[in-house]
């Protein structure tokens, strides 16, 4: 965009400035033609009276006498009342020409040289060429400038799209001064909100799915089969509750397979990457905010962990393991990445006494944030537990394939 915008500014600026410089050069060409005539005709009267004077005088007028008169582009003709002409110059005569009367009889031509009058056209057109060259410049300079100042905000913009597009939904728009960028900036602010909303819905549908759905068509399945088993249940009612279970089992087969189905997208959203690497990234972002608390954030994990996860999810709830440590904890705050034989284990502890219950939170926990990266976490086959010690020590628990 921005090579375009060049391209263009300087493309427009060229065009003007050549009609601008050729309208110019036939307007000094004009000019000089003008001044050459009035040169040929104000030159030839001179010498005109000159020769009348010097032939009232009784003086004689020879080619001596014109040639010291002449400049290097001129040329006189002389034609006296009787007698042979008088040629001075040898110039070529292809410019302006002027005739005049001498008092006495005959005539004085002088022709100026053509060559004369292009040179004196060159060197006022070149002023012209320089200043178009500068001006050309100068708009080059201009339209770089302008072009980077008005690609700016759309170059950001593509990132934050990018951004978005990868799934971190709670990427920062920049507001711009520029009202088309502006306006762009808020689509994306607005479509980034509503993709979070969405995609924190069907997460939460899927874990719900899984809780809600799963154990009361198991207990619906079980009571049934009980109800089969007792001795007052006539035989014909033995037989509908068979075709009862046979029911309820083909609705938990229908459950699992849509279970199954979000799981599989789930993990086609997996990429193999560092663990330690995705973590420390997340981390960075708390570290001024701790500074500023007086706090300091420590990374213990230096060799790569290598996992096979969808990075965004798991940024996600990295993030709000930071953000209750940060703003509930106490302390310096360390995070560590370990495999613990089939399952990767991201910790974050700050030295403060632990806030909540140990054991695995679930979406209905009603702990702000952690609910959220509980249900989150789930949603990829994970989960967020809080380990039995003193002090708060919040986990990430994925697997590891």
């Amino acid at each position: 965009m921005r090579d375009r915008l060049v391209a263009t500014f300087v493309g427009l600026t060229l065009l003007v400035l050549a009609l601008f410089a050729v309208a110019a050069s036939y307007v000094v060409a004009d000019v000089v033609q003008d001044q050459e005539r009035e040169r040929a005709d104000r030159t030839a009267a001179l010498m005109a009276a000159a020769v009348g004077a010097r032939l009232t005088a009784g003086a004689t007028v020879d080619q001596d006498y014109f040639t010291s008169l002449l400049q290097d582009d001129e040329r006189v003709v002389y034609q006296p009342p009787a007698g042979e002409r008088i040629t001075a110059g040898t110039v070529t005569v292809d410019g302006p020409r002027s005739t005049r009367a001498v008092d006495g009889g005959g005539s004085v031509t002088l022709s100026l040289s053509g060559r004369s009058m292009t040179d004196r056209v060159s060197a006022g057109v070149l002023p012209l060429v320089l200043l178009s060259l500068a001006l050309a410049a100068v708009a080059g300079v201009v339209a770089v400038v302008m072009a980077r100042r008005f690609a700016r905000p759309f170059g950001e913009l593509s990132i934050v799209a990018a951004e978005i597009g990868a799934g971190r939904f709670d990427t920062p728009v920049p507001r711009y001064r520029v009202r088309e960028a502006d306006e762009l900036g808020r689509a994306l602010r607005d479509t980034g909100r509503r993709l979070d909303v969405l995609l924190e819905r069907e997460r939460s549908l899927a874990v719900t799915a899984s809780h809600e759905l799963r154990t009361p068509i198991t207990a619906l399945r079980l009571s049934l089969e009980d109800l089969t088993l007792w001795k007052q249940v006539p035989p014909e009612v033995a037989a509908e509750l068979t075709s009862a279970i046979a029911a309820v089992d083909r609705l938990g087969v229908a459950v699992t397979e849509l279970l199954e189905v979000r799981r599989d997208d789930a993990l086609d959203d997996e990429v193999a990457l560092d663990l330690v690497d995705l973590t420390s990234t997340v981390a960075e972002r708390w570290r001024e905010r701790l500074s500023e608390q007086g706090r300091d954030l420590i990374l213990t994990s230096r060799a790569p962990v290598p996992a096979k996860v969808a990075p965004e999810p798991v940024r996600q709830v990295v993030d709000a393991l930071l953000a209750q440590a940060t703003d509930g904890g106490t302390g310096n705050v360390t995070v560590d990445v370990s495999t613990l034989r089939t399952v990767l284990r991201v910790r974050v502890t700050d030295q403060g006494p632990r806030r909540l219950p140990s054991g695995v939170l679930h979406g209905d926990a009603g702990v702000d944030g952690l609910a959220e990266a509980a249900v989150t976490a789930e949603s990829v086959g994970g989960y967020v537990t809080v380990q039995d010690a003193p002090q708060s020590r919040v986990m990430l628990i994925l697997p590891h394939h």
